[in-house]
């Protein structure tokens, strides 16, 4: 190949090229081709003069990079043309289908064999190879030394003279100093060179065969490392399974806590975010589920101590206040750690700073205070320095004048996608962009909220910035029929002003509905069958499940075609979707319509509804969130049905079910029969009294109570068993093998006072986990001792009976970090830190729901003289069950959201209850209904007379 031959390297293998007129193609493999061209030819030198190792070509024939002719002759002894080398070269891409097949753009009139057209034109267009001249390629000329030594040249970026290759090649250390360079080498010696090329490792245990894909890469760990001071990132010589890897991590023999891993999308690194920050140590980090080979699963790595590696000081400060004389400017500053993250709470240094201005003060969270600064100094020079960790930075600062928000800019009100803005809606959010006078974005505090003028709609009101001050929200009155409303916004510091219009639907109603047909029977003498009903409203808007539920009432009549056959109910919330109830009265099967029809313009829907045979539970599931658990932990099992329909089956106080457990691992399981709400409900807890055992529990079902006591009583026989159901216990140590897990505890109301007595207290919950991440139930008093990063605002402790709480702290509101300690049974303690949410927003009623006993009901039958001494405590006959946004029932003292109750007797007086208590003295039928705020639930009652005596 001469001067004008090859050209090829890195940057031009990446750049993709035109190609037959379509798309740019990028070469694949480019890097690695790189390397392996110059292993290979940087080896010709000293094996021209090789024996004949055959069997180097048939290893690369059954690659398929050398092919033969059609009897198979790999042609060993016959020298390269440069044609075959171009060949040669596009296998190694990974690219010869393409090449192959490559429509023929070259001009060279010397290539006599079709054969080769697109190889060569492949290999022009994506910078390989040229040619001797414009329209010579040299077809059938045999390649020497020098030419593959231009070749990788080239290749690697060197823009060589063909005079020139020996000299360069020597001096890049690329070919020894006695290399024949005009020697013309057989195929079977550079066979033998090209196979200890791809044998050799390019990379931590991959070879360059693996590499350039001829030979499949065995997956393995490759490389771990401390990538933050919570991070850790862990590397793979291929993709993995993302879905099946699971980690370990641990400094000797302590066990490290993971709390989350992340892949990145190649599927090649995974990084390990730990609960606390790594120590300074040895550490192993180890996969499993990947299947690797053992010593493949485990790389070790070390971490130092966190320090401060660079100081960075901004080229800004601000002053604090209106120019007079002299200020205080304010100076931002960073200490960044090893990992190039800002340095943890804990790990400051000792900082001192100077100016050339003023009187530095010292830096402290980010700052530095200048005192002193005359009103005509528009630049300083800032230095800090870091006496601990000898790291420093000096920064020429531009004194500016102070900050302050320069203008507002107001977006469109938010609206949940799919809906319009409606009227009478309250906490709108309003988006805002927030300036200072330096144009930089900044969010809006309390003190810069009060310098804005707000002009707007009569309807709007209550503006204010959101807890977190990003966004603004307001509400809107409640109005007939679509306007449109404007919000402007004024900053008096500036007089610049935004304003936005927005069109608001009226007060909406109910326009049209639907019926969906259940998927599940209705039983004879089933109460509160649901079918779900779907509603539009005069805007084509879906209303909500509360909305049509609160609506229907008012707004719809909902009757049934035979009330022998099924009664109908309330519609009510039940999740996400709006049910109307309905009843068989228990005497009659068959098919009825239910019909409802909405009252402001009759638009209607209705499905057929057939009662069929009274249902019963047919079969049993048993399931617990965990089935393993250390010595001294509980589990809790419980059941769930299916009714001979295979629906779910909910009711049930029979005792139809039978548990026994094959021994005695986990405690003694009673030997006798349960109801099938006992099971359903409250289920039964089972406690490891060793380890490493195994125990089968079983549970029965029967069809009735007296065959389930006939099992228990008269040697066990199964007349009348219906299924059984079988869940396998395991009891395991408490070792380093089990890493452990808070579970979350949502949000704290800062109502319990900071008394983890209260009811608006949280249990704090840890959970073990495996080595296959399996739950592990942990035995009481894990939690050796527990504490509150900032007391003042989540108070910890275990004053409640030995279990330790979180309550939050009267007019405290923030993110709280909580460590703990938790013992194991081997003696070792770890440390777990956890993130609560502490919230001063008074409670609300999120839920309301009407009560019998634990069933939610909307229909009961009382006899007159029934009496309810208070509707908010759990009553047998009635209870309404009020619960607040953190999960804490109004129990009618200080405890729970504030209701109103009210009563509606038969004349359709509302009156008020103020103690609470309901007494149904008349016959006929009431109503009684429980409301807070937007949360209501109404039940009817119905009174009879006593039977006589």
């Amino acid at each position: 190949m001469r001067e004008t031959s090859n050209s090829l390297s890195l940057q031009n293998s990446q750049q993709p090229k035109q190609f037959r007129g379509g798309e740019k193609k990028v070469m694949k493999k480019s890097l690695s081709l790189l390397v392996a061209i110059a292993m290979v030819f940087s080896m010709f030198a000293t094996v021209v003069s090789a024996a004949e190792e055959p069997t180097a070509g048939e290893y690369l024939n059954e690659l398929g990079v050398i092919l033969g002719n059609a009897d198979g002759d790999l042609k060993e002894d016959q020298t390269w043309k440069r044609q075959d080398a171009v060949v040669l070269l596009s296998r190694l891409f990974g690219a010869e289908d393409e090449a192959k097949d490559a429509e023929k753009t070259h001009e060279f009139e010397d290539v006599t064999d079709a054969n080769y057209d697109g190889y060569i034109s492949w290999a022009v267009e994506v910078g390989l190879v040229q040619g001797k001249s414009a329209t010579e390629f040299g077809f059938g000329d045999e390649l020497e030394t020098r030419d593959f030594y231009l070749l990788i040249l080239r290749a690697l970026g060197q823009d060589v003279e063909y005079d020139q290759v020996d000299e360069v090649a020597v001096e890049a250390g690329l070919a020894p100093e006695d290399t024949d360079f005009d020697a013309v080498p057989l195929r079977g010696e550079t066979y033998v060179a090209i196979v200890g090329a791809l044998k050799t490792e390019v990379e931590p245990g991959v070879t360059l065969e693996q590499k350039l894909g001829l030979v499949e890469v065995a997956s393995q760990v490759s490389s771990a490392a401390a990538v933050g001071v919570k991070k850790v990132e862990v590397k793979f010589n291929s993709a993995v399974d993302t879905t099946k890897a699971t980690f370990s991590l641990k400094r000797g023999a302590t066990v490290v806590n993971v709390s989350k891993v992340t892949f990145n999308e190649a599927k090649t690194a995974a990084t390990l975010e730990t609960s606390i920050a790594l120590a300074a140590g040895d550490y192993t980090a180890t996969v499993s589920g990947l299947g690797f080979a053992a010593g493949k699963d485990v790389a070790t790595f070390s971490t130092t101590a966190e320090r401060i590696e660079t100081v960075s000081v901004e080229e800004n400060g601000y002053r604090t206040a209106a120019i007079a004389g002299t200020n205080d400017v304010e100076v931002a500053y960073k200490l960044l750690n090893q990992y190039g993250e800002e340095v943890s709470a804990g790990v400051a240094g000792s900082l001192t700073a100077t100016s050339t201005v003023g009187v530095a003060g010292t830096p402290a969270s980010g700052k530095v205070t200048i005192a002193g600064v005359p009103s005509t100094t528009t630049s300083l020079n800032l230095t800090v320095v870091d006496l601990k960790f000898a790291k420093s930075a000096t920064k020429t600062v531009a004194v500016q004048l102070a900050k302050h928000v320069a203008e507002v800019t107001l977006s469109t009100p938010e609206v949940e996608a799919g809906k319009t803005l409606e009227s009478n809606k309250s906490d709108i959010k309003l988006p805002y962009v927030a300036k200072d006078q330096y144009g930089n974005t900044v969010d809006l505090t309390d003190a810069s909220f009060a310098g804005l003028t707000f002009i707007k709609s009569d309807e709007i009101s209550n503006i204010e910035l959101t807890g977190d001050k990003k966004k603004l929200q307001f509400d809107i009155a409640q109005f007939n029929g679509p306007k449109t409303l404007s919000i402007q916004v004024i900053v008096n510091a500036t007089g610049k002003s935004s304003k936005i219009e927005f069109a608001v639907n009226g007060q909406k109603s109910i326009s049209s509905v639907s019926l969906v047909a259940p998927a599940d029977q209705f039983g004879l003498g089933q109460a509160n069958y649901k079918v779900e009903i779907q509603a539009n409203d005069q805007y084509g808007n879906a209303l909500t499940a509360q909305e049509i539920a609160d609506k229907a009432a008012a707004e719809l009549v909902i009757t049934s075609g035979n009330t022998g056959v099924f009664q109908v109910g309330s519609v009510v919330k039940d999740g996400d979707k709006a049910y109307v109830q309905v009843t068989s009265p228990g005497a009659t099967k068959g098919t009825a319509l239910l019909l409802v029809t909405v009252k402001a313009n009759s638009n209607n829907a209705n499905v057929s509804l057939t009662v069929v045979d009274a249902k019963y539970a047919a079969a049993i599931n048993v399931a617990s969130g965990v089935t393993k658990a250390v010595k001294g932990a509980a589990i809790t099992l419980k059941g769930t049905f299916t009714d001979q329909y295979g629906n779910a089956y909910t009711a049930g106080a029979a005792t139809v079910v039978v548990v026994e457990a094959d021994n005695a691992n986990f405690g003694t399981v009673v030997d006798t029969a349960y109801s099938v709400t006992a099971i359903k409900d409250t289920g039964i807890t089972l406690t490891a009294a060793d380890h490493d055992k195994a125990t089968k529990v079983t549970f029965k079902l029967f069809d009735t109570a007296t065959n389930a006591a006939a099992y228990v009583a008269n040697n066990n026989t199964t007349t009348g068993l219906l299924d059984t159901a079988t869940v396998d216990l395991a009891s395991v140590k408490s070792d380093a093998a089990l890493t452990y897990e808070v579970e979350a505890l949502g949000t704290v109301a800062a109502k319990a006072a900071g008394l983890t007595t209260s009811k608006y207290a949280k249990e704090i919950k840890v959970v073990g986990k495996d080595a296959s991440g399996a739950k592990v139930a942990l035995q009481s008093g894990v939690i050796q001792t527990a504490s509150s990063a900032d007391s003042s605002t989540l108070v910890v402790n275990d004053t409640d009976g030995g279990v330790w709480k979180v309550a939050g702290v009267t007019d405290k509101e923030g993110t709280v970090k909580i460590n703990l300690y938790l013992a194991k049974q081997n003696g070792e303690v770890v440390v777990q830190t956890a993130d609560v949410t502490v919230s001063k927003a008074a409670p609300v009623v999120a839920s309301i729901t009407a009560k019998k006993n634990d069933d939610a009901v909307t229909k009961v039958t009382v006899t007159t003289g029934t009496a309810i001494a208070d509707v908010l405590a759990k009553n047998a006959t009635l209870w309404f069950e009020a619960k607040d946004q953190y999960g804490v029932a109004a129990d009618g003292a200080a405890n729970g959201p504030a209701t109103a109750i009210f009563v509606t007797d038969q004349a359709g007086a509302v009156a008020l209850d103020t103690d609470r208590a309901v007494t149904f003295n008349a016959v006929g039928t009431w109503k009684v209904n429980v409301s807070s705020g937007t949360q209501s639930v109404t039940v009817e009652v119905t009174v009879t007379a006593p039977p006589a005596p």
